[in-house]
């Protein structure tokens, strides 16, 4: 009731000013703002849209997963099985029952923006941790989607550190070879 019926601005409309001045989670409540917008009250544009963020999550983590083992450190200990590992993942987590709030209760599309900004923060990290071509967009898509997450659900803060240790963990040889890797 409060964040959606009640809330007087996600029904001024396209008043972003509004939304962005009203709540320490701009992004989630301009999302609802659309809903509104396009749909009204009626409840099944916001669970389409909360499947798409949860479909997208997944997509995400079997992405996360799969460059994984293909990191430095797991690549010779899991050959060729890192694509189907990651596939059985990410669909045991689309399709686990707990998972059913992300899509059904309305408002739980904070947590569910969160982590799909969460694992695509961790996603394009990786992408750039692998040093391939285009390696400054997906260090500069890692920080945007970590911007996004953290305008959803305050818990984003933890991110960055998420990525500073999977990146010591799995692509640097030691602390100092991570300094040396990323000073800049």
């Amino acid at each position: 009731n409060p964040n959606i019926i009640m809330n007087g601005s996600i029904r001024q409309g396209w008043s972003l000013w509004s939304i962005l001045t009203s709540s320490p989670r701009p992004l989630l409540y301009l999302t609802f703002a659309v809903n509104y917008v396009l749909g009204g009250l009626n409840v099944f544009g916001y669970h389409v849209f909360n499947l798409a963020v949860h479909l997208i999550a997944a997509l995400a983590l079997f992405g996360v997963i799969r460059r994984t083992f293909g990191s430095v450190l797991l690549a010779s200990s899991v050959p060729d099985r890192g694509w189907s590992l990651a596939l059985i993942t990410s669909l045991l987590w689309l399709v686990h029952p707990l998972q059913t709030q992300s899509v059904t209760y309305i408002f739980q599309r904070a947590e569910a923006m969160m982590g799909m900004f969460y694992l695509l923060t961790l996603y394009a990290a990786i992408r750039f941790f692998e040093g391939k071509a285009g390696q400054k967009w997906w260090a500069a898509l890692s920080v945007a989607a970590c911007f996004l997450g953290m305008t959803c659900k305050p818990v984003m803060l933890t991110a960055p550190v998420l990525v500073l240790f999977y990146d010591r963990i799995f692509w640097a040889q030691s602390w100092t070879d991570l300094y040396r890797k990323r000073k800049k």
